[in-house]
Formats: structure tokens, sequence, C-alpha cells
């Protein structure tokens, strides 16, 4: 009886302690050890160029843990409207101490031309969404490990020149011929300059077909403006009596129905203005 009592006894006293012992092992819901991050910030736009401009994109390669990390490269894409436009390869980066942080930098070159829908982008003027797919692979001492990201970003697109009827000149005009110079301008709003191009075009006055033809486009200065003089010969007796009576009279109706070329960009032009007939 005795010794069953000494058993009771000791059994109640270790009771508690079961529990409390339990309690320094590992619990299934405790939170994970941090580890090795790679995050991006942003972007800067740089080189802007008619046919297109660099991107650089910011990252942060974070290293919570109490051992040292390594940058051991970065693969990256850009997609705009579901087409990949670029891709690019970081080779071995920063070394990261522990707790420690490293920023690092990384370019992608982007040309206009390879944007889908590039005339309906420039035409609205509106920023083109994108989605800069990466990943970054760090060395730690446990092995490789590789960190995925995706970056979704807009992209502002460059003006598109805008090209105008300038002017109408009566150069010389007989009863039988006459010269005359129909001048079309270049505008350029942006802030790099227009290279050279090229305009197919169909000219006409008081609803006349007068003449077509390519003219070469010059470069344009940034925020600046061109003025290109196209000189034609006109058979009186053939381009009819409408074109012959708005030729002499003080002001014309003339039409400009083009395709305008630069920088790997074609857009339609059709203008049609009232110009005075300068002589």
């Amino acid at each position: 009886m005795r010794a069953l009592r000494s058993i009771i006894a000791v059994a109640v006293l270790l009771g508690p302690a079961v529990p409390a012992l339990a309690s320094d092992a590992p619990r299934a819901d405790a939170p994970a050890a941090a580890a090795p991050g790679f995050a991006l910030r942003g972007f800067d736009v740089r080189d802007v160029e008619a046919s297109g401009a660099t991107l650089v994109f910011d990252a942060e390669v974070s290293n919570p843990t109490p051992a040292a990390v390594a940058l051991a490269g970065v693969t990256f894409g850009l997609e705009v409207d579901g087409k990949r436009v670029f891709e690019g390869t970081l080779a071995d980066g920063a070394d990261v101490p522990p707790g420690g942080k490293v920023a690092i930098a990384f370019p992608g070159r982007i040309r206009y031309a390879d944007l889908p829908g590039l005339a309906a982008k420039t035409a609205l003027g509106r920023k083109v969404p994108f989605k800069l797919v990466a990943t970054a692979q760090l060395r730690t001492p446990a092995g490789t490990l590789a960190v995925p990201v995706v970056y979704d970003g807009e992209l502002s697109m460059p003006q598109r020149p805008g090209v105008g009827l300038h002017g109408l000149r009566i150069v010389s005009m007989n009863p039988f011929d006459a010269a005359i110079e129909v001048s079309v301008s270049v505008e350029n709003e942006n802030a790099f300059p227009l290279p050279a191009g090229s305009l197919q075009y169909r000219i006409t006055i008081a609803g006349g077909d007068i003449s077509t033809a390519a003219l070469a486009l010059p470069e344009v200065a940034p925020r600046g403006k061109a003025v290109v003089a196209i000189p034609l010969k006109l058979s009186l007796r053939k381009v009819g009596r409408g074109v012959v009576k708005a030729l002499k009279g003080d002001a014309a109706m003339v039409g400009l129905h083009a395709v305008a070329t630069l920088a790997g960009l074609a857009w339609p032009v059709d203008l049609e203005a009232r110009l005075p007939t300068r002589r």
C-alpha cells in the first residue's frame, strides 16, 4: 500500500513537468527563418532617341541571415502586350554581408519599332504598360537560391512628329503652264533630334490631283521645326479649270495625302488647308 502511494506521489510530481519539457520543442506554427531576398525598386529612362530608349532597373539584395551571401547573377526580360521585346543577363554581382543590403542596377535597351501597335500608341500619346520578369541567383552556404520577381511599370512614348501644310507659292505662271511650290513643315516636340525620313505624298489643289512623288525629310533639332518646299511644274491645259482658277485667286484649297516615315515608324497624313497664293 505504501509502495502504491509512493508511485502516485511521484506521478503527481512529474505530471506538471512533462508539458514544460514538451514546450521546449519546435512548434509546427513557428515562423520560418528569414531568407535572402531580391526586390525591384523602380527604373530610370536614359539615352532617349527617336529609335528607342535605355531602361535602367534599380534592385536590392537583402540578407537577413547571419552568414554572407553573394549575387551569382540575374536573368531578365521585358514584355509589352505579351511580347518579349528584350532580354538580358547580369553576371556575378556583389557580396552581401550578414544583416546587410546591396543596391544594384541593370540596363536594357528598348527599340520602339519592336513594340506591338507602335503607331497607335504614339498617336494616342498614352503610356505603354510593361512587365519586367527577372530571376536572381543568390549563393548561400546552403546552396544557390533562385528568387523570381515581377515588376509592372509604364513607359512614356515619344511625341509623333507633326507634319503640316506651310504655304503655297506661285513661282511663275503663263497661259500654258505654271511653276509652284507647296511647303511642308515637320515639327519635333521631343527633347531629342529626329533623324531624316521620307514622305510619300499626293498633292491636290481645289480637289484636282497635282503630283504624286516622294520627298526626303530633313533631320529636325530637339523642339525644332523644319520646312521643306516641294517644287511642282503644272500644265494648265491638263490640270483643269478649277485648279487654274484657284491658282489665279488669292487663296487655294491644298490637300496633302501622304505616308510619313521616321525612325522605323510610318503613319498616314491627310491634310487640307486654304493657303494664300503668295507670288
